[in-house]
């Protein structure tokens, strides 16, 4: 067995005993060296020092720290989105929900369309459909650290988009084909229960939904149907419990209302149609 093999061995049994996935030491040695996973196993020489930052990023990761955290980015439908204390740190349960948007996009809509990316963060909604799509993309939040992270990555990627301070609906004008929203919907008693890569990387006010978790849900599906053009489409992703809170908050304004679920199995998303 080659030295890397070994050092990645050691690796893996630490990452394990901490019930930590051991994939994430081929991800971290891989960056370390400057290559991909596939390429992991040729690579022939490790030099001392580059032996010692991976074991330092294994300590970190050990520690719970994020994996975008120690490695600087998360690649989001291939857009590089950098890590930032003041953003929710992509999930691929966001993904999911990004692709299939972008998949209908280009099956139903044959013009270039209206989309709005509220409560943007990262940006990595907004910033994927507008790459993928050609879509004329609004993207707003209510903070302002956030919206600037938004911008630096929209640049780093080449990305035409609109970037806009607003609480929600407050600041926005005019009228869009489809919304999209992965608002904040953690129960505030839950906060103190989430997993530390969660509790420690992500800004609290990306993740408290207020006490039971809805109060974003509220206001976006009471105000959404003003800012969408008949037979509009809002996709709001939830939390894997809430399908049927948010599901009757919807039936009011909205039809054709599908809960879509994750590779897990869990509800993860709702797709809604504006009657």
């Amino acid at each position: 067995m080659g030295k890397i093999e070994n050092i990645l061995k050691e690796a893996k049994n630490k990452l394990k005993s901490a019930d930590i996935s051991v994939k994430d030491a081929e991800f971290l040695l891989s960056n370390v060296l400057g290559c991909s996973v596939s390429q992991l196993y040729t690579v022939n020489t490790i030099t001392d020092a580059q032996i010692e930052k991976f074991e330092y990023l294994i300590d970190k990761r050990l520690e719970h720290y994020s994996m975008d955290r120690l490695i600087g980015y998360t690649e989001f439908l291939g857009i590089k989105i950098p890590y930032n204390v003041h953003t929710l740190s992509p999930r691929q349960e966001t993904e999911i929900m990004t692709d299939d948007i972008i998949k209908s996009i280009k099956k139903n809509y044959s013009e270039k369309i209206k989309v709005l990316d509220l409560c943007t963060g990262s940006g990595c909604i907004g910033l994927a459909v507008a790459h993928s799509t050609g879509a004329d993309v609004t993207m707003s939040d209510i903070s302002i650290d956030a919206l600037d992270c938004a911008e630096t990555c929209a640049i780093a990627n080449n990305i035409d988009v609109t970037i806009l301070e607003s609480n929600l609906f407050d600041n926005i004008t005019g009228v869009f084909d489809i919304i999209i929203s992965n608002p904040p919907y953690i129960a505030t008693s839950e906060i103190d229960g989430l997993e530390p890569e969660v509790l420690y990387d992500d800004p609290m006010l990306a993740l408290d939904g207020g006490d039971d978790g809805l109060d974003f849900y509220r206001r976006i599906i009471n105000l959404a149907p003003r800012f969408l053009n008949p037979k509009g489409k809002l996709y709001l992703e939830i939390g894997c419990l809430q399908a049927k809170s948010v599901t009757g908050m919807l039936k009011k304004e909205f039809g054709n209302i599908i809960v879509h679920r994750d590779y897990a199995g869990l509800d993860r998303y709702i797709e809604a149609e504006k009657l």
